[in-house]
């Protein structure tokens, strides 16, 4: 993880905390790995991954207020993290290595699903 990157994603998460943000924007910064103070953004309502280098979605397992979350362009394989996230309502999965949708099966609100060349 590129340290200029690792230290604005960071800064946007400690302002994201200190404003009470429900937006984070973390796109097409070269991190690998969610820092884990993201898990304390509870009120998160949109999250924007994209084009990041993250493949673990641990740390946003606890985001329950999540309702648009967009991972595309990313080499994530793995969805089990986000089974919990009952409130998405979007999803972006465009350009993924998913494989396996059966973890998003209970995600009751979603209404927006994409996931061409996935």
């Amino acid at each position: 993880m590129a340290n200029e990157d690792r230290d604005e994603a960071l800064r946007r998460i400690e302002k994201a905390r200190e404003t009470g943000a429900t937006i984070l924007d973390l796109f097409g910064l070269k991190i690998d790995t969610l820092p884990p103070k993201i898990a304390d953004l509870t009120n998160l309502h949109s999250l924007d991954l994209r084009s990041s280098q993250v493949t673990d979605l641990s740390h946003v397992a606890g985001l329950t207020n999540l309702q648009t979350l967009n991972l595309s362009n990313k080499q994530i394989t793995d969805l089990s993290p986000i089974a919990g996230l009952t409130n998405l309502q979007w999803l972006d999965l465009r350009n993924t290595q998913v494989t396996n949708l059966s973890h998003i099966a209970g995600l009751t609100n979603l209404q927006t699903l994409a996931f061409n060349n996935t």
